[in-house]
């Protein structure tokens, strides 16, 4: 009997690769991953394809978080589902579902991700839920503050910069998410990101974000990189620069303890040199920064350095003149910073045309006057010692800007009309007045009158001695103004100094002790007279006596101007009994002819 074959134990593997010529080949459990993988995704597919019109809900929302965490799903088929989210999350509905319903933990987990493509997806989610107010709450008490900060400095650019957005969504969203983004690192980040030369605007929207915050703005400040950003703002090819400018500008428009953070002597340097910069935006920028430190009574001191290049400023028209103007009428809150603005205007005021002078420092008069520090003492005193600095252009058109602008700081109670009166009397009382053009001069004396005439407390003010020169000016018009500021000053309580040098001019005259100039002596006359009328104190003042002398005088103009004295001092007499009697002028009258001839009889005088 034949021997039956004997049966081996084969392995499905040994059979298959004894069975095929081919050799052995791979077992078939390693196809079980790849499979499986693509099995998932197509479910995933039809999966989102099927709920894509519905919104998102718990349900959904639970067996997508089962596929994100499991490791079996590929990190293409979890890029479908966080793209698939991060459309929903773009509705509050969607956003307020991944908070409330667990699906933030899932997203937090795959923030530990190597995929690249995941960590992308991942941070783009938590951008947009980011975005909704509403979700405040919800969002400061969950949200990843720090692993978003971190992601910002991913080497991966999309990464980057979906971590920059989220972070610029949490810094606009609440003082509560900024704060905790502050408290998680964000500054060191920014900083890092902009000295690496990053140039994203996201990086300056999460910054402004902050910076806006007024809680948040000094903590900004101290920890900005100043540096950075003056680099960033003189690019003025690039976008970034304006971002850069709108968050110093607002650092300086803090309180104090954030405007002292930039106004460092490093930053001092970068605004000078910014101030030499051809681009006006820049250089507007730039004033506009020096003018929000000097609001500040204690930094004015250290802005002053820049009085010059500002002054400057306003002489060219091409760059930031305005702002100049708003920067040094705040140099001029305090007295330093008067002294070192007035100084420098002086300077080159010289040195300008009066093109340029009416121009370019009309903007800054005028906002001295519209200006609310106007109602400083030392602002108006500012304001006045540079309107006596500009009185010396011979400009018409600058001539009725000078005068109404006067007018405009002398009617602000109290402080405005003895501001323009001492800046008034100083420009008088200069050595070089007299040199000054008529249509200067005239309604200089017309201003002080009038002003003297409304406030008659301000008549101390005047220094006679300097004005009576006034009264003899070749030019017609500055007498008559001169007259009229006499008449508005003689009399008033408090102008003892002029109401004792006009007398003692006319009695020195009359006693040979002081020759006067005929005109003066004609208008002082004219300018007793006229007061007299109306003025008993000043009718009393006159010793007719001793001034009758005055009509022996060979000079026909003063005659008659002595016999309008004596006429108007006469008149008053006889409605005041005043002891100057009729008597005692034609006893005078009879001693003086005996010796020097006739003088008008007293009824010549008071016809």
């Amino acid at each position: 009997m034949s021997a039956q074959p004997q049966h081996e134990c084969h392995s499905v593997h040994s059979w298959w690769s004894d069975s095929n010529s081919v050799g052995p080949t791979i077992p078939l459990h390693t196809f079980a991953k790849p499979l499986a993988k693509f099995l998932h995704h197509r479910q995933v597919t039809s999966l989102l394809t099927k709920y894509r019109p519905s919104p998102l809900s718990a349900e959904l929302l639970d067996l997508l978080t089962i596929y994100l965490e499991s490791k079996e799903i590929s990190s293409a088929t979890k890029s479908l589902i966080l793209g698939d989210l991060n459309h929903r999350a773009a509705q509050e509905s969607g956003a307020r579902v991944i908070l409330e319903e667990n699906g933030l933990s899932t997203l937090i987990l795959l923030l530990d991700s190597n995929n690249a493509d995941i960590l992308e997806a991942a941070s783009d989610v938590l951008g947009r839920i980011a975005w909704f107010k509403s979700l405040n709450a919800r969002i400061v008490s969950l949200y990843p503050f720090g692993r978003i900060v971190s992601l910002a400095r991913n080497s991966n650019r999309t990464v980057r910069k979906n971590s920059l957005y989220a972070l610029g969504c949490l810094s606009a969203l609440s003082w509560e998410a900024s704060r905790a983004i502050m408290d998680a690192g964000v500054m060191n980040m920014a900083r890092h990101l902009l000295e690496s030369g990053e140039t994203d605007f996201l990086q300056y929207q999460v910054l402004d974000g902050l910076v806006r915050r007024h809680s948040l703005r000094t903590r900004v400040a101290r920890l900005v990189p100043y540096h950075c950003l003056f680099a960033a703002v003189q690019q003025t090819e690039n976008p970034t620069s304006k971002d850069a400018m709108s968050i110093l500008l607002i650092i300086s428009e803090g309180d104090l303890s954030s405007v002292q953070a930039i106004a460092a002597d490093s930053n001092f340097r970068r605004i000078r040199k910014i101030l030499d910069s051809t681009s006006p935006p820049v250089v507007q920028f730039a004033c506009r920064i020096l003018g929000n430190i000097a609001q500040h009574d204690s930094l004015v001191e250290s802005v002053v350095q820049f009085a010059l290049p500002l002054v400057s400023i306003l002489r060219n028209t091409e760059t930031g003149t305005n702002e100049a103007t708003y920067a040094l009428p705040q140099f001029c809150r305090v007295e330093v910073g008067m002294h070192n603005v007035f100084n420098v205007l002086l300077k080159l005021l010289r040195l300008g045309d009066e093109a340029v002078v009416e121009t370019r420092c009309r903007h800054f008069l005028d906002e001295l006057i519209q200006n609310a520090i106007l109602d400083t003492t030392i602002a108006n005193a500012a304001c006045c010692v540079y309107l006596y600095l500009v009185s010396f252009t011979s400009s018409s058109t600058f001539q009725d800007k000078l005068a109404y602008a006067l007018q405009q700081v002398s009617d602000h109670p109290d402080l405005g009309s003895r501001a323009v009166a001492d800046a008034v009397n100083k420009v008088l009382s200069s050595s070089d007045f007299l040199d000054l053009n008529p249509s200067v001069l005239a309604p200089l004396c017309r201003m002080l009158g009038r002003i003297t005439f409304i406030c008659p407390a301000l008549a101390d003010t005047a220094q006679a001695s300097h004005l009576v020169p006034l009264l003899a000016n070749e030019d017609s018009g500055v007498q008559a103004a001169a007259e009229y500021m006499f008449l508005c000053l003689y009399g008033k309580p408090g102008a003892t100094n002029v109401a004792e040098i006009l007398p003692q001019l006319l009695s020195e005259t009359a006693t040979r002790s002081q020759s006067l100039d005929p005109i003066i002596l004609e208008q002082i006359c004219l300018v007793l007279g006229d007061v007299a009328l109306s003025s008993q104190n000043v009718a009393q003042s006159v010793e007719a006596l001793a001034l009758a002398p005055l009509l022996l005088i060979d000079d026909l103009k003063v005659k008659l101007a002595v016999v309008h004295l004596f006429r108007c001092v006469y008149k008053i007499s006889e409605q005041y009994s005043h002891p100057n009697s009729a008597v005692d002028y034609c006893h005078l009258a009879a001693t003086i002819s005996e010796s020097h001839g006739d003088i008008p009889t007293l009824s010549e005088v008071c016809v």
